[in-house]
């Protein structure tokens, strides 16, 4: 008798190919997703996103093209990692404010650590807190699915399984 809490082996394309109809739609904010299927779209859309605004950045003369190719960076990873991010939160059983704070305070930390040139130590406590919130996210993107269904939907991954009640 298998185990109903291991899910069979899939290779990682598979999550891709079973959700082709919203693998091109991240703005969906409801609903839950997997850490596979988290974690092949976040690598696919990251390496599309990161080599076109880098041939951007690559061909910008000036500084005012760099600006613009990092701030087109910078959206595209806003509004496409944020959303899945924000599903896979989901999944775990947390909210997804709780994805939107940490990068908030994340990059605040980011930009206090890298322009606060006059206060070194500043900018040392801001960046050990960025890594820090780093882990911290990290922790909750590969935590498991929750059995059963939770408050943001039903369970992709344990659809037989009622979460028991203790």
């Amino acid at each position: 008798m298998k185990d109903p809490l291991h899910s069979p082996t899939v290779t990682l394309v598979e999550p891709a190919k079973k959700e082709k109809s919203t693998l091109f739609k991240p703005s969906l904010y409801g609903g839950r997703m997997t850490r596979k299927q988290y974690w092949v779209r976040y690598f696919t859309f990251i390496m599309i996103g990161r080599i076109i605004c880098n041939s951007f950045i690559e061909t910008a003369f000036d500084l005012t093209e760099f600006i613009v190719s990092v701030i087109l960076l910078l959206l595209f990873e806003i509004f496409y990692t944020l959303p899945i991010t924000i599903k896979r939160y989901h999944d775990a059983g947390y909210s997804g404010s709780l994805a939107v704070w940490l990068a908030v305070i994340s990059t605040i930390m980011l930009f206090l650590a890298i322009f606060t040139s006059p206060s070194p130590a500043v900018g040392v406590c801001s960046l050990l807190m960025c890594i820090i919130l780093g882990i911290v996210n990290l922790v909750i993107l590969c935590k498991d699915s929750e059995i059963g269904d939770n408050k943001y939907g039903p369970s992709t991954k344990y659809p037989d399984l009622v979460k028991k009640e203790q």
